[in-house]
């Protein structure tokens, strides 16, 4: 399955936003040829991740918002609709790990407001298995370790997809 092909499975998503990177299939912005050039260059484990390189080469990024904001689905990349993968407030690498996306989501239940949140990243440490990670936390728990999650981001965007954008909350355990 090309990333195109993925790409328009994730646009059945409500609310998703996607960004035009330089090789875009329609509309190009060429202005972030450089930047995606020099991101890449700079993490060349990425590389081993096809999908992930024509993912920013041709969308450089991509946002679920929901009408309610109870859901903020944030793939970060250099394009106007997701927060810029360079000049992130935090640090982009952690522990060997360079975080891709966020999932944040808020629901009221009997009247209480909880927040919990999934974050998937790539290790480019080389230290460990490529694919992608995962971590996640609620508003009773520290984040979880990252823990290896799926094979690459080709199915990572199609599990957005098969959830609809949204992850089950995970036990406060």
């Amino acid at each position: 399955m090309s990333i195109d092909d993925v790409m328009a499975r994730v646009t059945e998503i409500p609310g998703v936003l996607l960004g035009r990177g330089p090789a875009h299939p329609a509309e190009p912005d060429r202005s972030l040829a450089e930047p995606v050039r020099s991101f890449l260059e700079a993490y060349p484990a990425l590389q081993q991740d096809q999908c992930y390189v024509e993912f920013l080469e041709r969308y450089a990024g991509l946002a679920i918002e929901s009408s309610d904001d109870t859901i903020f689905v944030d793939v970060l990349g250099f394009s106007e609709v997701a927060l810029d993968i360079v000049n992130t407030e935090g640090p982009i690498v952690s522990n060997g790990f360079l975080m891709f996306a966020q999932c944040v989501y808020h629901q009221d239940e009997a009247g209480r407001s909880d927040t919990y949140e999934f974050d998937f990243a790539f290790d480019v440490s080389g230290e460990r298995r490529s694919g992608v990670y995962r971590t996640y936390s609620t508003m009773e728990t520290e984040p979880s370790p990252y823990e290896w999650h799926l094979d690459g981001f080709c199915s990572w965007l199609n599990e957005l997809v098969d959830v609809g954008g949204v992850y089950a909350r995970p036990s406060a355990s």
